[in-house]
């Protein structure tokens, strides 16, 4: 399971408009994290509503890319790299004891 997991994000990893998502997704998310420490809120809140606004952010975005088809284009699988980044960033946030 795991190296199929790895084959995937290698072969994601490969296309560069994905790779930027899942950089996008882990800026994004730490960015949100960071504004968020002076809160008071419990890790657990604030690991959960940064999470859920970079999903919201990413599906906005391919919202806006949808309806501008001339300009951009709309691929939800870069709604899902952003999010994945996202994640990456909590793994590594929780995992580095940033609190």
């Amino acid at each position: 399971m795991i190296a199929r997991v790895i084959a995937f994000l290698a072969r994601w990893f490969a296309q560069p408009d994905k790779a930027l998502h899942v950089l996008i997704g882990l800026a994004a998310f730490a960015i949100s994290m960071s504004a968020s420490m002076s809160s008071g809120a419990p890790l657990a809140v604030r690991l959960v509503a940064s999470l859920v606004g970079v999903a919201v952010l990413a599906w906005a975005k391919e919202r806006y890319d949808k309806h501008h088809p001339d300009t951009h284009t709309a691929d939800g699988w870069d709604a899902y790299a952003t999010s994945v980044g996202a994640h990456l960033g909590a793994v590594a946030w929780l995992a580095l004891g940033l609190g």
